[in-house]
């Protein structure tokens, strides 16, 4: 028989949980709270400088306030991007706050990020790249989750949600980008 606690108070009596007023019910493992937000229109920025993802509309930006200080954060995003240089890497990274979580070792001059991509010469071609990352910020306190993206060649363009010439025919798609942030209580 698994127990569940109450902040601390074991208050199972048979089948039925009882809640004290203003107390919550922590079940480890569980999703508490889960927000995302999808963009469909498209955005470029030119610069190697880390840039939020956002089409004017809608930021791949996410603030959520934990239900408890020990949750952590299941971060997932789903981006398309390309670049109109065949040779220049793009990549992109999650920020909470102003801090960046996920990222890959900083080793010499390379860049860290959560993932990376390639531009390309041809005009139909664009990359969807997922990443996931669970993170601990250990705070009660609200955090605002972002997605930013860098290209790393400097004068290249990064677009996202479309091809580099974004040619209208029937070859070419026009993808969309999410950002998924669960809380799981433990």
């Amino acid at each position: 028989m698994s127990t569940l606690f109450v902040n601390n108070l074991n208050t199972a009596t048979g089948s039925t949980i009882t809640v004290p007023t203003g107390k919550s019910l922590v079940a480890p493992g569980h999703v508490v709270n889960t927000q995302s937000v999808t963009m469909t229109d498209a955005q470029s920025f030119l610069g190697t400088s880390f840039t939020d993802i956002s089409d004017g509309t809608n930021a791949l930006s996410i603030t959520i306030t934990p239900k408890n200080s020990n949750s952590k954060f299941l971060l997932m995003m789903n981006m398309s991007g390309s670049s109109n240089n065949g040779a220049s890497r793009f990549g992109f990274r999650f920020l909470r706050n102003s801090t960046a979580v996920g990222l890959g070792v900083t080793e010499g001059n390379r860049i860290s990020v959560s993932v990376a991509g390639i531009g390309s010469q041809s005009n139909t071609n664009d990359e969807t790249l997922s990443f996931i990352h669970l993170d601990s910020p250990s705070t009660s306190s609200a955090i605002t989750y972002k997605v930013q993206g860098q290209v790393e060649v400097s004068g290249s363009t990064l677009y996202i949600n479309r091809s580099h010439t974004n040619a209208n025919t029937t070859s070419v798609y026009r993808p969309a980008s999410s950002f998924t942030v669960m809380e799981i209580a433990q």
